[in-house]
């Protein structure tokens, strides 16, 4: 009955040793990968994993997010990303530590990075959009079938294309006002269009008075003018030769 007792306290023992090493090691994991998260805010109608999104509600590991039309989605990570959803958009998301990765299917995405995070939107099969971690960056991505436009307005990201095998990563730099569609064009944005409907109203008229008055200065020199009734006036001194 003793040797019995003596057995159970030893495995006693040695069960509670295996647990405290494997919490120990279980913690370490975590420390080594530790968790990310999201919070959403939502104006309008959404789901995630097919279920209704809820303003508050908090994301980890991998999502599918999809909108509604006249709606939208917000997910903040924690000093770290914001990344606004458009209406009619379907993309997944995948929150990790310093990293959002996003697969965008269809729509419409706007992202905002911290210095010292990185985001990922894939918007083809091999085809990337990364931002630089070193600087903070503004940027949006569209994407219908096989069809995308990233727009940079802040900072600059990477365009990764790994779709042609053999040939490696082909990496395209894309900075501040530039563009860059499936053509593979890279282009500066149009700066006229970024004005507002005021400020072109405004640069046409002082335009237009501007040439009002080099019209004013060029005709102000000239020393004959038609005065009332088509009667010639002559400047001071001068006998005109059809006086009225």
């Amino acid at each position: 009955m003793s040797d019995m007792r003596l057995l159970c306290k030893s495995l006693a023992v040695v069960t509670a040793f295996f647990l405290v090493i494997a919490s120990l090691r279980i913690q370490v994991v975590a420390d080594e990968f530790p968790r990310s998260w999201a919070i959403v805010t939502l104006t309008g109608s959404a789901t995630i994993n097919n279920a209704p999104a809820i303003s508050g509600q908090t994301l980890f590991a991998k999502n599918t997010i999809a909108t509604t039309k006249s709606s939208s989605l917000i997910l903040d990570l924690p000093r770290a990303t914001r990344l606004e959803v458009s209406e009619l958009t379907e993309l997944r998301v995948e929150v990790l530590a310093e990293l959002l990765r996003t697969e965008l299917k269809t729509g419409r995405l706007r992202l905002s990075t911290q210095r010292g995070t990185t985001t990922r939107v894939e918007i083809l099969r091999g085809l990337s959009v990364v931002s630089d971690p070193t600087i903070p960056s503004k940027f949006t991505v569209a994407a219908k079938d096989t069809n995308f436009e990233l727009r940079v307005s802040e900072g600059a990201v990477d365009v990764v294309d790994s779709r042609e095998t053999g040939k490696g990563e082909q990496v395209t730099h894309v900075g501040p006002n530039m563009t860059f569609s499936n053509a593979g064009l890279l282009q500066p944005n149009n700066a006229q269009s970024n004005l507002t409907t005021r400020q072109r109203v405004a640069i046409f008229i002082a335009a237009g008075g501007a040439l009002a008055l080099l019209f004013i200065v060029i005709t102000g020199n000239d020393p004959v003018r038609d005065g009332p009734g088509g009667c010639v006036i002559a400047p001071s001194g001068e006998s005109p030769q059809n006086p009225c």
